[in-house]
């Protein structure tokens, strides 16, 4: 019965696919529709197969057979202009990465929404296998976007201090706000900005990323 369920499921996603294909031609950045769909199809179907050894592999091969992993006080640095995410370990550079954008990159995200990708300090504040396969999360809304989005009307008072308090405890913020959220470093490719506002390499990257990274690993977003 459980096979039958799954069988269901594949190919009800299958068509689903078909479908977004057709509507890729038509509609612009169309791909991150796509894309979302197709992993969230292999979550439901509980394909999980992330094997993150080549890429510990590779960091051994390029930095030694010792090197910690994570790195020890890894950072992140990203420059939206450049379309770069640069990796730390303390104030030594080890890696570049090209990257992708969300849709409307110039300029900062204030709103939910708005394509744009954050702009600010931020700390990763989860690490999860989700529909992005590998996905780092930032503490977008900080307690800085939160000021300012008080200041702007954007939220009020309890959201803000609410925001602010996560941040002081290491925690997630609230992503389902008027600020937006669920912002942060995934796979998917690096053609065009397409994302909604999330930080796209790709996937042999973000592999590596994320086994060189830990919680409340800081990263640096700037335009």
């Amino acid at each position: 019965m459980r096979m039958a369920a799954r069988k269901r499921l594949f190919i009800v996603a299958s068509i689903s696919g078909v479908l977004l294909f057709g509507i890729a031609l038509l509609i612009p950045y169309s791909r991150f529709y796509i894309h979302l769909g197709y992993l969230k199809a292999r979550a439901l179907l509980g394909i999980r197969n992330v094997d993150l050894n080549p890429a510990r592999e590779r960091w051994k091969a390029a930095l030694g057979p010792d090197v910690q992993l994570p790195f020890t006080d890894a950072r992140i640095g990203i420059s939206k202009s450049a379309r770069k995410l640069d990796l730390y370990s303390g104030d030594k550079l080890i890696k570049s990465y090209k990257i992708a954008l969300g849709q409307h990159p110039a300029g900062a995200k204030t709103v939910s929404g708005d394509g744009r990708t954050p702009e600010g300090e931020y700390h990763i504040c989860t690490r999860i296998e989700s529909v992005f396969q590998l996905f780092l999360g930032l503490n977008y809304p900080n307690t800085k976007d939160a000021y300012c989005g008080f200041k702007n009307s954007v939220v009020n008072s309890a959201d803000r201090d609410a925001i602010a308090e996560a941040e002081s405890k290491k925690r997630k913020p609230d992503w389902n706000g008027p600020l937006g959220g669920a912002i942060g470093i995934h796979g998917g490719g690096t053609e065009i900005d397409w994302t909604a506002g999330c930080i796209a390499v790709e996937k042999g990257d973000v592999e590596e990323i994320f086994v060189a990274t830990d919680m409340w690993t800081p990263v640096s977003i700037r335009e």
